[in-house]
């Protein structure tokens, strides 16, 4: 029997290695096109249901539009990247990377950083050694208007006028019993132990460690007792110290003292500075002045003994007037506080100037919310120590000091250590 072409290649078709036999295609008896119905088939429309044919094409999204773009200026005629691929070459790199931007903003923040740090050592270091120079108008204020010194020069009252010397002078007192107690000082100062840890220096209130007032003359019970608990290690005390103090002196009375004797032969590790109380209440000086008088001391101490640590003990709580009955603080304690205020700003970033104010220890609450009286068993007549205040004001002063030379201590052998 004859055999049909069709016949003929699908016995070749089933002879080749690999392929096998493609079943034959449906008969097509309603006489559609069976290329159509295949496209049909395949393109899995759902037409049938829908009603709307069986010819309908998918709809293409803009990305599959975008990737079958085929450059025109190509020479291979290969497709061209598509706009999406072509943007993200420029802002990232290949494979995971961190994108380049954020790469050099990292490296441009650690190089500030360092910086940064590099700078803010250098100016702290810088910050930290005193440079007197710089001082010059707050050591040595304008003396030419004498209603510039003080805070009631044209008060009319003999005494109340203003009195207030120039801060950067020595100037003796006239006094016998005050010129009396200067060589004993002197004495106090050659005889001073070799080991000394602290020098206390200043006015009467200092004058109160050593057991007397008025310049020697009165003697207190007791008072140096606590003294030698605080301030002798043969006693129990922690640090070896010394009391130089005079009633009534001023800045440039206590500067008198140190360039007539005193000063010489002291070597002591820190050296308490606290005068100013009666530049402001006696002498009625202004803040600009009183702070001169401070820091006048402050010089010239610093310049014979430079490798030496200091406290500036900030002005202690005052009543305006000591035959006041009231223990309320008064308006110069208003400008005592803005003294302070300047004398702590100097010692901030200091290296081995340092401040303290032990006034809070001498108050207490009164009944009215938020206001604040003397304390009358540890201040007695509103400006000096008892001897229960010498006792906390004590403690706390030995605390500061064993803390300025630990950390003194530390810092010279981490530099031995660096040399």
């Amino acid at each position: 029997m004859p055999r049909s072409r069709q016949d003929e290649g699908q016995e070749m078709v089933s002879l080749i290695p690999g392929k096998q036999r493609r079943p034959p295609p449906p008969s097509n008896k309603s006489g559609n096109n069976p290329r159509r119905l295949r496209s049909t088939q395949s393109d899995g429309s759902a037409s049938s249901s829908s009603g709307r044919g069986i010819g309908k094409m998918k709809k293409r999204s803009p990305k599959q539009m975008d990737e079958e773009f085929v450059s025109l200026i190509s020479g291979d005629g290969k497709p061209a990247p598509a706009r999406n691929e072509r943007l993200s070459k420029k802002t990232s790199t290949s494979g995971d990377d961190v994108p380049w931007t954020l790469t050099r903003f990292m490296k441009y923040l650690s190089l500030t950083c360092i910086s940064a740090v590099f700078t803010f050592l250098l100016l702290r270091k810088q910050s930290k050694e005193v440079h007197w120079e710089e001082y010059k108008n707050i050591l040595q204020p304008d003396v030419a208007k004498i209603e510039q010194r003080c805070f009631i020069a044209d008060t009319v009252d003999k005494d109340q006028r203003c009195t207030c010397p120039d801060p950067s002078k020595p100037l003796a007192r006239s006094e016998t019993d005050w010129k009396k107690h200067h060589d004993a000082m002197y004495f106090d100062a050659l005889h001073a132990p070799q080991n000394l840890d602290i020098v206390l220096f200043g006015d009467s209130i200092i004058e109160r460690w050593n057991g007397t007032r008025h310049m020697g003359t009165v003697p207190l019970e007791g008072y140096r007792e606590v003294f030698e608990r605080k301030f002798k290690k043969k006693s129990g005390g922690k640090v070896e110290g010394l009391a130089l103090g005079s009633s009534g002196d001023t800045g440039p009375n206590a500067l008198w003292h140190l360039k007539n004797g005193v000063l010489e032969p002291l070597k002591p590790k820190v050296w308490l500075i606290l005068v100013g109380t009666n530049d402001l209440y006696e002498l009625k000086c202004t803040d600009r002045f009183v702070v001169a008088n401070i820091l006048n001391v402050l010089k010239v101490i610093a310049d014979h003994q430079p490798d030496a640590q200091f406290i500036l003990h900030g002005i202690l709580p005052r009543k305006d007037k000591a035959e006041s009955k009231t223990q309320f603080l008064g308006q110069v304690w208003k400008r005592a506080q803005a003294v302070n205020i300047q004398i702590r700003k100097f010692c901030d970033h200091k290296t081995n100037i340092h401040y303290m104010q032990a006034g809070p220890l001498f108050m207490e609450e009164t009944e009215t919310r938020g206001r604040q009286q003397i304390d009358v068993k540890k201040m007695a007549d509103g400006v000096h120590p008892t001897k229960e205040g010498l006792e906390v004001w004590g403690d706390y002063i030995v605390k500061e000091v064993t803390s300025i030379l630990h950390n003194a201590a530390e810092a010279k052998a981490a530099k031995d250590a660096g040399e």
